[in-house]
């Protein structure tokens, strides 16, 4: 009685007979290609086998927590993103009815109030924003940050534009960063609190 070696894979899909693994139901019965089992060099020249169950928990596993690691970055930028432009926004207004020699009848005092509320609520709602969406205190001092050395980088360039020193860019840029961390990071403790009450 002889024996026959068959090259029958050990184990078949468990999806349909059209699956594109390269099985098609046990045994690869009907299938014209089977999943190579040949080794591909990486980048470093070294010998990397294809996963040979593409379809496992596992390699679903793999790919669910890589695209949950990536969710909170793409959170801060989205909200960072938002504030930035808003704070560019109101710092380009502000330097241009502040520093245009024909608006000088515009009292100061409106003036300096909105430059301290603006920076403050902008921030302030990316940061509370953010960490309410990812879920971290971190992710709001993060987009607070951006989002206040975004308007305060536009600012200097306008003190720039408006013959001032180019150092005030760098300041601008410094203590946006600084006051936007904390402002962020106090909306989002305050968001937190908020929410465990």
């Amino acid at each position: 009685m002889s024996s026959r070696i068959l090259s029958c894979p050990e184990r078949s899909c468990a999806r349909s007979r059209s699956c594109s693994c390269g099985t098609r139901g046990a045994c690869g019965i009907g299938s014209e290609a089977t999943t190579s089992n040949n080794a591909a060099p990486d980048r470093n020249g070294t010998d990397v086998l294809p996963d040979p169950f593409p379809h496992s928990p596992a390699s679903y596993e793999r790919g669910y927590a890589t695209a949950v690691s990536l969710r909170p970055t793409w959170l801060v930028l989205q909200e960072a993103g938002g504030g930035a432009l808003l704070l560019s926004g109101c710092a380009i207004v502000l330097a241009v009815l502040g520093l245009t020699p024909g608006l000088q009848w515009i009292p100061e005092a409106p003036l300096l109030s909105a430059a301290v509320l603006a920076p403050v609520g902008i921030c302030g709602v990316s940061g509370y924003r953010a960490a309410r969406r990812a879920r971290r205190v971190l992710a709001g001092a993060v987009a607070g940050a951006l989002a206040g050395a975004a308007g305060g980088g536009v600012g200097g360039l306008c003190y720039v534009f408006f013959g001032k020193s180019a150092l005030n860019v760098a300041a601008g840029i410094v203590l946006g960063l600084i006051g936007g961390a904390a402002i962020g990071a106090a909306a989002a403790l305050f968001g937190q609190r908020a929410a465990q009450a």
